[in-house]
C-alpha cells in the first residue's frame, strides 16, 4: 500500500480558489458526468452474492430517493443537504446504500471504475473528485477505497478515502455519519502508476445499509492540483473543556489548544493560531494568539497550547472560536475555524448541554450471550477537583422508549471511581457505590422529556476533592423477553482530542463508561463505550452540604445481628443518651424505599424489621436522628 496525501476544501469560493493555484493544472482527462446515464467506459458491479447493489446515474441532486438518485436526509438527525459538488446539477454517480440494501443481511462490495488510461509518459499523476458519504453500520474509514487496476487487475495499490472517520462503526453519531459535502479529495498516485499503461481507477464500498455515496467532477492531471494556500483545523484536532456544563464551584483554569494542518501545494511560514471566548452577548472576553513559524506541505503542527482561560463566575453559555490566521489569502477559510461551546451553571455537571434530545441508541443484541437478559449500564465520568462542601443531590438523565417499559425500573448509581490498575477499566472492586436513585418508569413521559431524580446517600453522597466519579443509568432485565432501554445520548462533543492531549500530558480523564451483561452490577465498565463523541445525556445536581444532615455519632452504637440474615432483621440500639425519635428507612440496594418505621424514646433496645419474605441480595438501612444519620449494609441470604 502506498502513502497517500488527502485534503479536503469546499468549494464555492471562485476567484479566491483560482489565485491561490499553485500553478495551472495540466489536465490529463476530466468527467463531469453531465449524462444521461453512465460515461463511456465507466462501469459498476457488485462483488456481494445477489444483491445487485450498484452505481447509478442521478441527473438532479435535488430529486430525493427515485430514478437512481440518494435521499437527501435533511432532517435534525442528520442536517444533510443535497449534493453539493460544482456541476451535481448537471448530473453525478451515486450508491444509494440504503435504498438498494433494505431488508438485506449481507454486506455489498459495490465497485464503480474508470475507462482504461495509458499513463506512459507521465512521471506525475494526481487523481482529484469530489464526493459526499453518510454511513451508518460500516466505518468508512478502510472501506470506501479507491482501488488502482493495472491490466485489469487489483495488486496491492488502495487509497483510503475516508481516514478522518472513526475506525468503529458509527451508527447514532451524527458528527460521523457524514463526510464533508462536498468533500474533495486529491490523491497523488505517481508511485502506482506513472510511466504505466492500462490503468484504471475504481471505487470500492463495502457497507450494508448506509445512506449514499455520490462522486462528480473527477480528474486526472500530470501535476499538483491543490490551491498553493489551504490550510485547515481538522474536526478532531481542537481542544474542548472536559465538561460541556460546569458549576460555579467548579470553574479553573480552562486548557486551550489545536492543530493545524497544511494540506496546500506550498510550505507555510508565520501562521497564527487564534482563540476567542465569546459570551451569551456576543461579547469578546478573552483572546489569545499563537504563531506556527514554518509549516511544510502534508504536514501537521504539533498542539498548539494558547493561554489557559478561567471562566467567569457567571452563569451563562459560552463559545469559544479557533481561527487561523494565515500570512496568504486562504483557497477555503472555512475550514480555518472550529467552535465548541460551554455553559456554566449553578450546580449542573455535564458532559453536554444537547436542549431537545435526538439521538438514542442501545447495545447489538449480538452484545450479548445467547438468551442473556439484555442489562446494560450506560453513563458518565466526572473528575470532581472542588467537591470538598458538595453532596450529590440528583441525577438527570434522557430515555427514548418509556412507552415499551412502563412499570419497569431504572437505576441510578453514583461511584467513586479509581482506576487502581491503571487499565481504564472500572471492574466491580475498584468503583465504591455512594449514592443511588430509582425511576419507575410510567410509560406515558414525553419523548424527549429529561427525567431528574434524587440520589439517596449510600452511604454518603458528600464529594471529595480531586475524585473521579461514575454516573450509571443501570438497567437490569427481568428475561430475555424483556424490552431493550434506550438511552438518548448527544454528539456535540467529540473529547477524543483532549482525551488523547490529557494522557500524553500525564493526566488521565474519561469521557463516557459502557457495561453489557447480566447481572450489571458484576460487570466492568469500559471507557470506549460507544466512541468520544456518543455522550449520554446523565447529568449530575450538586447543592452545598450547608444544612444536610450530619452523620451519627460513633458514640451512638447500633448494631445489626445477625447480618448476613435468613430470616428477619435485627436492630440493636446502645446510646449513651434517650433519643425521642429515631425513624428507620429500609431501602434496595438501588434505592427504592421497603419499609418505613419510627420508633419513640429509644436508648438501649432491640427492634426486629419483617425481613423473611424479602428475596435474597443486598440492602440498606438508615437510621436517621435529630442528631445526625447512619446508613448500614444488610445481607439477606435465603
Amino acid at each position: 500500500m502506498h502513502k497517500i496525501f488527502l485534503t479536503t476544501i469546499f468549494m464555492g469560493l471562485g476567484l479566491c480558489y483560482a489565485l491561490t493555484l499553485s500553478a495551472q493544472v495540466n489536465i490529463l482527462y476530466e468527467q463531469n458526468f453531465s449524462g444521461p446515464g453512465f460515461p463511456d467506459g465507466w462501469t459498476t458491479i457488485d462483488q456481494s452474492p445477489s444483491q445487485n447493489v450498484i452505481w447509478t446515474w442521478c441527473a438532479d441532486p435535488t430529486t430525493g430517493q427515485i430514478n437512481g438518485c440518494p435521499g437527501i436526509w435533511d432532517t435534525e438527525n442528520n442536517e444533510q443537504v443535497p449534493f453539493a459538488a460544482t456541476t451535481a446539477e448537471n448530473g453525478f454517480l451515486t450508491l444509494d446504500s440504503d435504498f438498494l440494501t433494505s431488508g438485506v443481511g449481507q454486506p455489498h462490495r459495490s465497485q464503480l471504475n474508470t475507462p482504461t488510461f495509458d499513463f506512459s509518459e507521465e512521471d506525475t499523476v494526481w487523481v482529484k473528485f469530489e464526493t459526499h458519504l453518510g454511513a451508518f453500520n460500516f466505518t468508512p474509514n478502510g472501506n470506501a477505497l479507491l482501488r488502482i487496476l493495472k491490466n485489469g487487475n487489483f495488486e496491492d495499490d488502495l487509497f483510503n478515502c475516508f481516514p478522518e472517520f472513526p475506525t468503529s462503526p458509527v451508527n447514532g453519531s451524527k458528527i460521523n455519519r457524514w463526510s464533508d459535502n462536498p468533500k474533495t479529495i486529491y490523491f497523488d498516485v505517481s508511485e502506482a502508476v506513472a510511466n504505466q499503461s492500462s490503468i484504471s481507477f475504481q471505487w470500492q464500498w463495502t457497507g450494508r445499509s448506509e445512506y449514499h455515496w455520490s462522486i462528480d467532477d473527477f480528474q486526472i492531471s500530470s501535476n499538483d492540483p491543490r490551491p498553493a494556500v489551504d490550510l485547515i483545523i481538522n474536526r478532531n484536532n481542537f481542544l474542548i473543556p472536559e465538561n460541556a456544563i460546569i458549576p460555579l464551584f467548579e470553574i479553573s483554569p480552562m486548557l486551550l489548544g489545536a492543530k493545524i494542518t497544511n494540506q496546500g501545494s506550498q510550505a507555510q511560514q508565520d501562521t497564527k493560531l487564534a482563540i476567542t471566548i465569546l459570551n451569551d452577548n456576543n461579547e469578546s472576553i478573552f483572546t489569545d494568539t499563537l504563531r506556527q513559524e514554518t509549516l511544510a506541505v502534508d504536514q501537521e503542527s504539533d498542539w498548539l497550547v494558547l493561554n489557559t482561560f478561567t471562566p467567569p463566575n457567571t452563569p451563562g453559555i459560552y463559545r469559544g472560536i479557533y481561527t487561523i490566521l494565515p500570512t496568504d489569502p486562504d483557497a477555503t477559510p472555512e475550514n480555518n475555524r472550529r467552535s465548541f461551546t460551554f455553559e456554566i451553571s449553578e450546580n449542573i455537571l455535564a458532559k453536554e448541554r444537547q436542549a431537545i434530545p435526538d439521538q438514542n441508541t442501545a447495545p447489538l443484541d449480538e452484545e450479548w450471550v445467547n438468551l442473556e437478559p439484555h442489562s446494560w449500564a450506560w453513563g458518565n465520568y466526572f473528575y470532581i477537583k472542588n467537591g470538598q462542601d458538595q453532596v450529590a443531590s440528583s441525577a438527570i438523565f434522557g430515555i427514548r422508549n418509556a412507552i415499551q417499559l412502563g412499570g419497569r425500573t431504572i437505576d441510578l448509581t453514583l461511584f467513586e471511581w479509581t482506576d487502581l490498575d491503571n487499565d481504564k477499566l472500572a471492574q466491580p472492586n475498584e468503583r465504591a457505590q455512594i449514592a443511588v436513585g430509582a425511576y419507575t418508569v410510567l410509560g406515558t413521559e414525553p419523548n424527549t422529556a429529561l427525567i431528574s431524580v434524587p440520589l439517596v446517600p449510600f452511604p454518603s453522597n458528600a464529594l471529595k476533592n480531586n475524585q473521579g466519579y461514575l454516573l450509571m443509568i443501570e438497567y437490569t432485565a427481568e428475561n430475555v423477553n424483556s424490552p431493550d432501554l434506550f438511552i438518548y445520548f448527544s454528539s456535540e462533543q467529540d473529547y477524543k482530542p483532549t482525551l488523547d492531549y490529557l494522557e500524553a500530558s500525564q493526566t488521565t480523564r474519561f469521557a463516557s463508561m459502557l457495561g453489557i451483561g447480566h447481572p450489571i452490577n458484576e460487570e466492568t465498565y469500559s471507557n470506549l463505550a460507544f466512541g468520544f463523541d456518543k455522550i449520554p445525556m446523565v447529568r449530575l445536581e450538586i447543592d452545598e452540604s450547608v444544612g444536610i444532615e450530619n452523620l451519627l455519632p460513633e458514640i451512638f452504637k447500633v448494631e445489626i445481628s445477625p447480618n448476613p440474615t435468613s430470616k428477619d432483621i435485627g436492630v440493636d440500639f446502645d446510646f449513651p443518651e434517650m433519643i425521642p425519635l429515631v425513624t428507620l428507612n429500609l431501602y434496595t440496594q438501588f434505592g427504592k424505599l421497603l419499609i418505613t418505621e419510627n420508633l419513640a424514646a429509644v436508648q438501649n433496645e432491640r427492634k426486629i424489621i419483617a425481613g423473611s419474605k424479602l428475596p435474597s441480595g443486598i440492602y440498606y438501612l438508615e437510621i436517621k436522628t435529630a442528631l445526625g444519620r447512619r446508613t448500614m449494609p444488610v445481607l439477606k441470604v435465603n
